[in-house]
This record gives C-alpha cells, structure tokens and sequence, in this order.
C-alpha cells in the first residue's frame, strides 16, 4: 500500500494496474523458471539479475521493476527451504488486498487533479506575467541579464509541462470531477503560443530588428493579468487598482450570463 498510494487518483490507479500486471506476470516467469532450473547455484544467479533490474527500473519504470520482484521473491522462498508452492498464492493474495485498500483509500481520501490544475493555471499566468516583464525591460533599453532571462523562460516552460501533465492525469479522474476539456487545451494552445512569440521578440531586439510597439506588449499583460485576476481574485502584488476593477466588471458580468469561469482565457 506504501509502494502503490500516490497523492493523486491517476497516479494511484496507475500504479494499482501496474502492480498487478507485474506480479501476475512475474508469478508466470517465476513457476516457468523454477520447474526448467533446478540448479541452485544458477538460480540465485538468476535472482540476482531480477534484483539488479528492480533496483534500476524502480524509479524510471514501475511495470517492470515489479516483473523482476516477483520472480526474485518467489525464487528465493524457494531456494530457502519452503515447501509446497502455498508462498506463490500469498503473494497473489498479498498483491491483491493491498492493491484494494490503497484503490479504496482514494475515494475515501481523493485528491483530485481538477483541483490542483487550476492553481497549475494560475501559476502559469504568473510565469508568463514576468516573462514578459523581461521583454518590457528590453524594450526600454535596460541591460539585458541573461540569468534572469533564462529562469523567466524556464519558470514559463517548467509551468506549461506540469500542468499538461496534470491535464492529462485529469481527464481519466472520475467525470464528474474533469473540467471541460476543449477549454484546458485552447489554453494551453494560448500559453505555447504567447511564449513562442515572447522568444521570437527577444530574439528580434538581440539582433538589432527591434519592430515591437512596447504599448502591445503592455496590453497583452493586462489581459493576462486580469486572467489571473479572475482565476485568483486574492490580492497580488504588481496589480494595480484599476485592473482590478476592470476586472470586478468582468466577474459580475459572468456571473450574470452563468458563463464558464474559463471564457476569459
């Protein structure tokens, strides 16, 4: 139940389907193997490659890192003097158990991925925000610093992955739980592209061909600002008080029309 529970539903479930796949397989690798090898020199040589392929498989890939310690367990019971083949069906019943309770544990327990891919949103916003406070540098004639640019672009890229990872692990939680999903990829389709063009204009002002109207830029982080205004309507810093009562028009006028809190975006 330790191995198997994650703090998000698709995780564990994941992980639940991946555990009994492997144990199921590996009991078959194991019975094949112990009834053509009965050396038992060669078996424990056998169950040390199972433990060298667990142990590097462990992080990067469960599925089969469960296949090898399966075979390993059952081989070695074996070799130690157990008698009949009554530890191969604990293992299964082992599994089988502790992969109901730690599944049952995440509807007593859920932690939705809908819930979290919306503060994913507006960390994304955030990112982006500064993102383009760097341009807005740049186009005033500061000196560039090239540290701090690299991390505004790697904070937007690093954002952009994690929460199309948690899309992802959103859309097989339980319906009623998902949000609509042509919305999560329409915004992510504004996000790749809004940095993809922040890129291309820094790249514009490094070389010289400096076309931008820095007025452009600074509607367009209004516009993510009051996204992420009306995403987290909490205080922020950097926000000024007419943005905010802009965007206290936008929110009652929703409100009114019952729209999706994503039409904004």
């Amino acid at each position: 139940m330790v191995v198997i529970i994650k703090p998000a539903f698709s995780l564990t479930r994941e992980r639940n389907v991946q555990r009994l796949i492997g144990t199921l397989l590996g009991i078959v690798i194991a019975l094949c193997l112990l009834h053509f090898v009965t050396n038992t020199a060669l078996l424990l040589g056998l169950a040390s490659v199972f433990l060298l392929i667990y142990f590097t498989l462990n992080r990067i890939h469960h599925l089969l890192s469960v296949i090898a310690l399966t075979p390993l367990v059952i081989t070695l019971l074996y070799v130690y003097g157990n008698s009949g083949w009554g530890f191969v069906l604990e293992r299964m019943y082992d599994t089988l158990i502790g992969c109901a309770i730690a599944f049952g544990a995440t509807y007593l327990f859920p932690s939705w991925e809908s819930i979290r891919v919306l503060f994913l949103c507006r960390e994304l916003l955030k990112f982006n925000v500064q993102y383009l406070g760097k341009l807005e540098d740049a186009l005033r004639g500061e000196p560039t610093n090239v540290t701090a640019y690299k991390l505004a672009w790697k904070r937007v890229y690093l954002g952009q992955a994690n929460l199309s990872q948690s899309f992802q692990r959103m859309l097989i939680e339980p319906g009623n739980q998902a949000i609509i999903s042509k919305y999560m990829y329409h915004f992510q389709m504004l996000n790749h592209i809004l940095s993809a063009n922040i890129a291309s204009l820094f790249r514009s002002i490094a070389v010289g061909n400096q076309r931008v109207d820095p007025g452009q830029i600074k509607a367009v982080k209004d516009v993510l600002v009051q996204s992420l205004l009306y995403l987290d309507p909490s205080p922020n810093e950097g926000i000024s008080d007419d943005s905010e009562e802009r965007v206290k028009e936008i929110l009652d006028d929703a409100s009114e029309k019952h729209q999706d809190p994503f039409f904004l975006l």
